[in-house]
C-alpha cells in the first residue's frame, strides 16, 4: 500500500496515512496539476505530465497483477508443501538399514511357519484318537485339513500310528512350544514339543508332560502346510 506524505504550511510532514491505488492516483494527478499552476510544490521528475497517464493507469491496473502474482506464489508454496509432506518414501527406505530383500522376505515366511505351526498344536486336542476310526478319520479332516498336506492328511487316515492327538483323557495336548527352526531349500524344519496338561496346571500353571514332535513345513499352491 502506498503512502503519501504532504507537508504543511510550516514545513513539517504530515503523519503518513495508507492510500487506496485509486487515491493514490488521484494524488499523482493533483501533484500534476500543481506544477502546470506554478504552485511551489516539490515534485520529483517522474511526476513530470508526460508519463503520467502511464503511471496512472499501472497504479489503477496493478492490483489485477499482483492478485496473479500472489495466488502463483501462494499455489507454489502449497504445492511444495503437499510434496515435502505427503512424499512417499521409496522401496529402499522402507527396508530397514542392513537387511537385504531376501532376508526381509525370509522373516515374513517365518513368521507364517510359526504360526500355522501354532494353529495346529492348538487343534491336538480335539481329535480324540481313542474314538471309532470313523470318527477320528472325520476329526482328522475337520480339523487339520486346513494345515497339513492332502497327501499326509490321506497317509494318516490310513494309519492313526503316528497321528498326533489326544490320547487319554487327562493329560490332553494344549499347545506346541517351538524350540528351533531350519530353512532347507524350500523347506523348514520345526522341532518342538507337544505341552500336556491338566485341571491342575489349569488353576496352578505348569505343565503335566512333554512329548516331542518334529514337523516339516513346504509351501503348497502357496500356503504353508504340514508335509
Amino acid at each position: 500500500m502506498a503512502r503519501f506524505q504532504p507537508r504543511s504550511p510550516t514545513g513539517s510532514a504530515i503523519p503518513s496515512l495508507p492510500l487506496s491505488r485509486r487515491e493514490y492516483a488521484r494524488a499523482l494527478l493533483d501533484v500534476a496539476s500543481c506544477m502546470g499552476e506554478r504552485r511551489p510544490v516539490v515534485a520529483v521528475s517522474s511526476f513530470a505530465e508526460g508519463n503520467l497517464k502511464d503511471r496512472v493507469k499501472n497504479v489503477l491496473t496493478g492490483r489485477k497483477y499482483s492478485y496473479i502474482a500472489s495466488f502463483a506464489a501462494g499455489a507454489v508454496v502449497i504445492i511444495a508443501g503437499t510434496v515435502l509432506l505427503t512424499g512417499a518414501p521409496t522401496k529402499s527406505e522402507d527396508i530397514s538399514p542392513g537387511v537385504s530383500i531376501t532376508e526381509t522376505q525370509d522373516e515374513g515366511a517365518e513368521a507364517e511357519v510359526i504360526s500355522l505351526v501354532e494353529n495346529f498344536g492348538k487343534k491336538l486336542q480335539t481329535v480324540s484318537l481313542t474314538a471309532p476310526r470313523d470318527y477320528v478319520n472325520k476329526s482328522i479332516q475337520e480339523n487339520y485339513g486346513d494345515l497339513v498336506s492332502p497327501e499326509l492328511l490321506s497317509a494318516w487316515q490310513k494309519d492313526l500310528q503316528d497321528v498326533p492327538g489326544r490320547v487319554v483323557s487327562s493329560p490332553w495336548p494344549d499347545r506346541i512350544e517351538i524350540l528351533s527352526i531350519q530353512k532347507s531349500s524350500s523347506e523348514y524344519d520345526v522341532k518342538g514339543e507337544i505341552l500336556e496338561i491338566t485341571s491342575v496346571e489349569i488353576q496352578n500353571g505348569g505343565v503335566a508332560a512333554k512329548r516331542p514332535i518334529d514337523l516339516r513345513v513346504r509351501k503348497v499352491e502357496n500356503r504353508w502346510l504340514i508335509t
